[in-house]
């Protein structure tokens, strides 16, 4: 299949994310040569890179981000790197080795922004042809995402075949990334002058190897995995050939006693080994291989190069039969053209080899379809039913219960399921006379194999798989298969391992990897396939047989090789806990009884470890509940039989965290003044040690910082809140209570703190008197200030206030002269704030006027200021002596601010006489009556009176002058 030459695959990856700031992990099996300068993989310019004895991150920039690298040389590592899409650094890439994730630092230059791309190479990279990586790679996976520590624990000890999906984007498990590896591992030679191992490899036209003239000289690569050979090239320097050359694959001789030229001889076959030798015994000249080239499959270490032919059973009239075994001793063949719903039961003397004892033919009856026999159909062990495809339906398959009556047995059917019959490469799923599938009876892996063929020798067919017991179900690509015989196929077999089908000869046998479909091995039929082929497989005592056929011919049964250890009714008790430990038990054997070591891994953490023992081997571990993680833990089993074959057996266990439960009661749920006693009560029902806090509006109450302490549960702590940490309003209160798993509850609840805003009600400035009635419906004491316009005018200190008072306060305050523009709009604000600190104000714009008992006139003009200051005169007139003046309306108007009693108005004759000139006051018009005092009783704030003045002289009136009339009165 491969040259066995350094090269590069590039592969489709094609699902990665390809976002900014992403994370794709790259997980693989790696065996590093030592040589630097090479990759074992890489994006279009983004790598994994051996330089400068570093092993890492590489971004085309002559950097690595890694480890160093010289303990991973001449070992099988496995490799997993974790890429971001951008610069990488410490904080966003990782790198495991052998599932431990490893500290990296910047070995050289710096690193440059990078991707991973959709397209990809094993054992190099996109940006250049070189960099080709010197040793083996097997067990590649891509992951669009970041696997976890536990994650690549587990993708580490399952070395093939994981689950689609969750992110998995390809699985490459073909032998062609294997051989990726470098031409050989180990070289030596004998007998010769001139030797250089890699230059045989890379067509040199100098002497690679030369023998010098020796005897006997020879050479030998060695490979430390096992190689199915199936050509070999050699050729010599045109002017020394190497005669009487005998070739060997390990001991066996593949050619005697030929003679290398320079025109290659070329050996074809099908060998396996890990070695190939030339060893020359021609005469004693000059002799020289110039060029060396080997042709085949890297297998797996634990390949086991025998699927061994166990012998063959007698030949009877099979013709056109598919063939199904139900039991380990009766062997059930079915027609599949001819004969209607025949089938043919044939049992043997042993259960392995024995010859046939007795063939009987008789219908089966219960089929879905009435109008002809199944076309495929095949048992399925694990559940005891049979499933078959019909030539009418052939995309349906239906589930059959067997009832078993002597020899005549019937079907029933249970149910059927569809199968979509193309898939997304557009592969129509069709065969000779429909779908054909077969169950792998060595392991229950829940799944029908399917295979659609092109009917023509030399085509590749495709395999795959669909899950099984489920409607519409989608095939899975299992793998391609090439060079098979494909006419008339009736059956087929599919094991752990392998996919057995006829060979492209149509004479054997083959046994074709299921995971790269490539052809392991393959084993004469007895007699002839001829035209149809059948074959299937079960199991017995721990071992698998299958058993095929062809036309008319007897049937050849193989043993599949089993070597390696195997498990037997392994679990864990109980699969789910809470805090308790848990039990491992099973057993484990080997087929060749070999002696076997074993270990425990709990989440890729080892904790068991037992030496040699014989097979089988009782297992049984208390395994601690410390280990384990909340959710869902691998315990993985990792088995060693002496030769160093490896099987891994994994399971899982829950560990279930019941969630702690928290009560909070609070004293109060609404406060103004008063402080909050809040109590808050832990359970959990494990007895986890939990911590807790308490926040109050999202900021730390309790304790200042972070978490308490753990405490060992339960217990119940009270706590107050003082109420300065309140804040007027809704304020919330958190509890966060964290196990020591870090599971978290959180409950929550809200004090409503109250506070009414002072008030200043019956406020109001009458004449220049502000007056106000200042409460707080909460009772709290309050301080206040005045201003006018701005201007604060009590306290007269700037920016104070006064001192608390107790409410309700009542204010009455006389507004400074100097705030006042009479005759103008004022602002008048009290500013009052309560002992909560909560400020509120009251405001008005009275019109200030003067502020007293005012003489008013009917035009509404003060006659004098409220000081007494004459603002304008009563203008009576000239008076003719003897006459009497005319009468004057006059307002007395209270704009004090407060109520006035007592007011009593007078007259003051000043410059006129008292008895010729009289200054007459009453309080009408009509009739006057005159007076020199009126009293008027009370007036309020704004309210006025009337009242009227006139001059009333005699003959002997003589001159006139200035009079007053003036007004006293006390506040009421």
């Amino acid at each position: 299949m491969a040259n066995l030459k350094g090269q590069r695959v590039q592969i489709d990856a094609t699902g990665v994310n390809l976002a900014a700031g992403a994370q794709n992990t790259v997980e693989f099996w790696m065996y590093w040569r030592g040589v630097e300068g090479v990759m074992p993989f890489g994006w279009s310019n983004y790598d994994l890179y051996f330089s400068g004895g570093g092993f890492g991150f590489n971004t085309n920039n002559s950097d690595v981000l890694g480890i160093p690298s010289a303990s991973l040389a001449n070992r099988w590592v496995h490799v997993a790197g974790v890429f971001y899409n951008g610069v990488p650094d410490p904080t966003n890439v990782e790198l495991y080795i052998d599932g431990v994730k490893q500290v990296i630092s910047n070995r050289n230059a710096s690193n440059a922004n990078r991707s991973v791309t959709n397209v990809a190479w094993i054992g190099g990279f996109g940006a250049s042809g070189g960099y080709l990586f010197n040793g083996y790679i097997r067990n590649f996976r891509i992951w669009n995402r970041k696997l976890s520590a536990a994650e690549v624990s587990l993708a580490m000890t399952t070395p093939e075949g994981l689950p689609a999906g969750n992110g998995i984007i390809g699985q490459w498990y073909t032998d062609s990334i294997e051989n990726v590896a470098p031409q050989y591992d180990y070289a030596f030679a004998s007998g010769y002058s001139g030797w250089n191992p890699t230059a045989l490899m890379t067509g040199s036209t100098s002497y690679p190897f030369d023998d010098n003239g020796d005897l006997y000289a020879g050479f030998m690569f060695q490979w430390d995995t096992p190689i199915r050979f199936t050509q070999l090239k050699f050729r010599s320097h045109v002017n020394f050939p190497m005669y009487n050359t005998s070739i060997y694959i390990d001991n066996l001789r593949v050619a005697d006693n030929i003679t290398i030229t320079g025109t290659y001889t070329t050996l074809n076959g099908n060998w396996y080994g890990k070695s190939v030798t030339l060893v020359r015994k021609g005469a004693s000249k000059d002799q020289t291989i110039q060029q060396v080239e080997f042709y085949g499959d890297v297998l797996s270490k634990g390949f086991d190069s025998s699927i061994k032919s166990v012998g063959s059973i007698p030949a009877w009239y099979t013709y056109n039969m598919q063939l199904v075994q139900i039991d380990n001793t009766l062997d059930v063949i079915g027609d599949t053209g001819h004969g209607g719903n025949d089938i043919w039961h044939m049992t043997r003397a042993t259960n392995i080899r024995g010859a046939v004892q007795s063939v009987r033919s008789y219908q089966v009856t219960g089929w879905q379809q009435t109008t002809s026999h199944p076309d495929c159909f095949d048992y399925n062990p694990f559940n005891g039913h049979i499933y078959a495809v019909h030539n009418e339906d052939p995309f349906t398959m239906h589930k059959y219960l067997i009832n078993k009556s002597g020899m005549s047995w019937s079907v029933s059917l249970v149910k059927s399921y569809t199968i979509a019959n193309k898939v997304a490469s557009g592969d129509t799923l069709n065969s000779w006379a429909g779908v054909k599938f077969a169950f792998n009876k060595q392991t229950n892996d829940g799944y029908a194999y399917v295979l659609a063929n092109y009917q023509s020798a030399g085509s590749i067919a495709k395999l795959y798989r669909i899950k099984l017991d489920m409607n519409n179900v989608v095939p899975e690509f299992v793998t391609d298969i090439p060079w098979y015989y494909p006419n008339n196929l009736g059956s087929f077999a599919v094991t752990d391992d392998y996919v057995f089908l006829p060979t492209s000869t149509g004479a054997h046998v083959g046994a074709f990897g299921v995971r790269d479909g490539h052809l392991a091995n393959a084993y004469p039929i007895a007699n002839n396939v001829n035209s149809y082929f059948n074959a299937s497989s079960y199991n017995y005592d721990g071992e698998t047989f299958v058993t095929a056929n062809g036309y008319q011919y007897a049937l050849t049964q193989l043993k599949i090789g089993n070597r390696k250890p195997y498990f037997n009714d392994m679990k864990v008790t109980p699969a789910t806990v809470a805090r308790q430990d848990y039990t491992l038990t099973g057993s484990i054997s080997h087929i060749d009884n070999k002696p076997m070591s074993y270990k425990v891994f709990v989440n890729g953490v080892e904790k068991v470890s037992v030496t040699t023992l014989p097979s089988p081997i009782a297992v049984n571990h208390l395994l601690m509940n410390k280990d384990l993680e909340i959710g869902i833990n691998t315990v993985t089993v990792e088995a060693l039989d002496s030769s160093g074959s490896i099987s891994v057996f994994v399971l899982n266990i829950a560990k279930v965290n019941t969630d702690t439960n928290l009560n909070l009661t609070a004293s109060t749920l609404t406060c103004h003044k008063e402080n909050v006693t809040l109590e808050v009560a832990v359970f959990d029902a494990e007895r986890d040690m939990t911590k807790f806090r308490i926040l109050i509006n999202g900021a730390a109450e309790y304790p200042e910082s972070g978490f308490t302490e753990n405490l060992k549960t339960p217990y119940t702590y009270v706590h107050t809140i003082r109420n300065s940490r309140l804040s007027i309003g809704d304020n919330s209160v958190t509890v966060n209570v964290v196990d020591e798993f870090g599971s978290t509850v959180t409950k929550s609840f809200t004090i409503k703190k109250f506070n009414a805003e002072a008030k200043a009600e019956e406020a109001s400035v009458r004449g220049q008197m502000l007056y106000a009635n200042i409460t707080d419906r909460d009772g709290d004491a309050v301080r206040y200030k005045i201003l006018v316009n701005g201007n604060q005018v009590h306290p007269p200190t700037l920016g104070t206030m006064t001192q608390y008072l107790p409410t309700p306060i009542n204010v009455q305050y006389r507004l400074p002269k100097e705030s006042i523009i009479l005759g103008n709009v004022h602002e008048v604000k009290i500013v009052m704030e309560d002992d909560m600190g909560v400020t509120s104000s009251w405001v008005t714009n009275p019109l200030i006027e003067y502020a007293g008992l005012m003489f008013v006139s009917e035009s509404n003009q003060f006659y004098s200021t409220d000081i007494g200051e004459v603002l304008r005169y009563l203008e009576v007139g000239t008076v003719v002596a003897g006459n009497t003046s005319g009468t004057f309306k006059i307002f007395l108007k209270n704009t004090v601010g407060y109520k006035v009693k007592n007011i009593i108005l007078t007259t003051a004759q000043k410059d006129l006489d008292p008895v010729d000139e009289e200054v007459q006051l009453s309080l009408t018009d009509k009739p006057f009556t005159p007076t020199h005092m009126l009293e008027l009783g009370s007036l309020e704030h704004s309210e006025q009176a009337t009242f009227y003045v006139r001059i009333s002289t005699s003959r002997k009136a003589i001159g006139g002058g200035f009079f007053d009339v003036r007004v006293v009165g006390d506040p009421a």
